[in-house]
């Protein structure tokens, strides 16, 4: 944050000026919490989603950031049955 350096005011018009950016801090503060709530509503529906297409183990390992690679398990199975020609 930068300092600036204000000229003096007269009591009243100091007063306004100091209600008037409290005001529009309040705003932003406002606005950023909104901001949040929605980026948090985006994170749950991507958690969600991510859940739903691969199981929740290894989407928390991608989460944590692992790389999605280092998940990846290779399950040998032999199948046998009848050949047909």
């Amino acid at each position: 944050m930068v300092a600036v350096e204000l000229p003096p005011l007269e009591g009243s018009q100091q007063s306004n000026e100091l209600k008037d950016a409290l005001e529009a801090e309040m705003e932003k503060t406002k606005e950023m919490e909104e901001s949040m709530k929605r980026l948090d509503d985006e994170m749950t529906r991507s958690d969600e989603l991510l859940s739903q297409m691969i199981p929740k183990s290894v989407a928390e390992k991608v989460k944590s950031g692992l790389n999605p690679v280092e998940t990846c398990e290779v399950e040998r199975q032999l199948v046998t049955g009848p050949i047909q020609q």
